[in-house]
Order: structure tokens, then sequence, then C-alpha cells
């Protein structure tokens, strides 16, 4: 398979295992230059050196995580493909869960998809070309349970990424939502 990668550069946020890990590894043999997200630092360092690739840390469930992110983002330079792969999901009912619990699951699928896109658009929009792959989830077509905010932030992810595929086809952008369905992870 040929996807001419070579020239491009990709960012996977939560790469440091599981589905994360494989996409940076599938790109890399692809020939894209990498670089790997994880919330915590030097979680990324083994997979790094094994890759040749550049590693960014900080914790998107939070303001200043994402600023850290950002700010390490912009000293590396242009991202050509953005894989928002980094999630959680809570474990209890939504009436009994710490709304900081609550808050820190939308900001990592929600907040943080939507400002690592929006960071990355600008620069893929000039060069009329970009791929944003968003992890959503087959809970994106199901109707609510009782997990938590999960199905309606899904949702969301995979609205939000038909949107931005309709408005930034037109530049060279694709925009895609993944939607597996359950992946046993870390």
């Amino acid at each position: 398979m040929d996807l001419q990668l070579s020239d491009k550069t990709a960012l996977i946020s939560g790469s440091h295992r599981g589905t994360g890990a494989v996409i940076a590894r599938a790109l890399s043999a692809e020939g894209a230059s990498v670089i790997l997200h994880s919330d915590l630092e030097g979680a990324c360092d083994a997979l790094a050196e094994e890759l040749d690739a550049d590693a960014v840390w900080g914790n998107l469930s939070s303001d200043e995580g994402c600023d850290l992110v950002l700010q390490q983002l912009h000293r590396i330079g242009e991202v050509d493909i953005l894989i928002n792969n980094a999630g959680m999901s809570g474990n209890s009912t939504f009436a009994d869960a710490p709304f900081e619990d609550l808050a820190a699951e939308i900001q990592v699928m929600i907040t943080a998809v939507t400002e690592l896109a929006h960071l990355v658009v600008p620069g893929m929009k000039e060069r009329r070309y970009g791929r944003i792959v968003n992890l959503s989830s087959l809970a994106a077509f199901m109707p609510p349970a009782e997990s938590l905010l999960y199905t309606g932030i899904k949702s969301y992810v995979l609205n939000v990424s038909q949107a931005l595929d309709m408005e930034l086809r037109p530049y060279g952008i694709n925009v895609t939502a993944l939607c597996p369905g359950f992946t046993r992870s870390e």
C-alpha cells in the first residue's frame, strides 16, 4: 500500500498505548513523521524511540494540559494529519459522578478534539491538504443509555466530523469519524 506519506506529519493523541499506538505504527510504516501524545510525561518515550518520532505530553482533561500540548506543537511545526484518539469514560451514574469527572470527560473528548482541529486547520487550508480522523464510536448511533455522557459525546464527535468535512473538503481537507465497536483498552 502506497499512501505517499513521506512528506506528511501526523499527530496522534493518546498514542502511547492501545489504538493510538497501533495507528502511530501504521502511519510511521507508511513514511509519515509521527508526533506522539500522552497525558503523562515520558509515557511515549519507548514508542518515540522505536518510531524515531517526536513526543508531546499534557493531560487533555484540563485547560492547562491542553495549553501545554498546544505550546509544544507550536514548536514542532505543521501537522498534516490529526488523529484525535485520546479518550476516557466515566464509570458511575450522572447523578453520582463528581462534576469534575464529568467536566474532564467533556474536556478530553469534546473540547480537546475541537481545539486540536482548530489549531491545525489553518495550516491545512493554506497547504490545501489535511486529514483529520476523530475517534467516535458505534455508541454515536445508539439511543442514550446509562453510560453517562458517552453516547452524547460520541454523537457530537460524529456530527462535528461530518460538518467539518463538508466545510473543509473544498480546501483538500478530509475529516472522518472512526466509529469502532467496543474495544478493550487500558
